[in-house]
Order: C-alpha cells, then structure tokens, then sequence
C-alpha cells in the first residue's frame, strides 16, 4: 500500500524517497472547506469529511479527509502540517485501521 505523508510547512525537509510532495498554503479555501455544511452534525464540510466528531479518535480534531474508492483515503491534519496519502485496494469496511495508522504516523513525526 503506497502511503505518502505530505507537509505543508515551508520549512519541510522532504526525503528523496518520496515519490511525490505538495506544499499546500491556500487559508481562503480550507476554511471554506473546514466549515461544516449545515444539517452534517459537523462530520462534513465542503466536500471534505471533518473529524470534528473524533470519527477517528486518536487523530487531532482539526483533521479533514477525503474517503475515495476502496480505501483510499487522503487526510489533512493542519496541527501537524501533515498530509497523508493512501493508495491501495482494500474493498472491505475496516481492513485498514486509519485511526491507529494516522496515530502510529503523528508519534513518529
């Protein structure tokens, strides 16, 4: 499973080893996109799930993702300057424990 864990604080040391990187500081459209959309019950914001609720409980709060096609899964965690990236084919709900992934990533930053 290919996973990509992206900063966007300009002053990332990015390894060689990365296949890709991004450096995202766009504060108009995330705040547009971290406002939960009326009648979500703050789980959702514009097209973004929020984890407001702590769908993900060991995950800080201000984390946002995208939940793609058989696990695939990009999320954004502002507090760490963190962007992780998961490509891979999992079809079944909860083969990927995202919560203990994302934990497991944010202890060893």
């Amino acid at each position: 499973m290919p996973i990509a864990a992206v900063t966007h604080s300009p002053d990332a040391v990015v390894s060689p080893r990365m296949t890709c990187f991004w450096k995202i500081i766009v504060p108009a459209p995330v705040n547009y996109t971290t406002t939960p959309a009326s009648n979500s019950e703050n789980g959702y914001g514009s097209f973004f799930w929020l984890n407001r609720g702590k769908e993900l409980p060991d995950v800080p709060e201000d984390m946002y993702y995208c939940k793609g096609h058989d696990g695939q899964r990009i999320f954004v965690i502002p507090s760490k300057d963190l962007v992780v990236v998961i490509l891979g084919y999992s079809p079944k709900d909860n083969a990927i424990d995202f919560n203990a992934l994302l934990k497991d990533i944010i202890d060893n930053l």
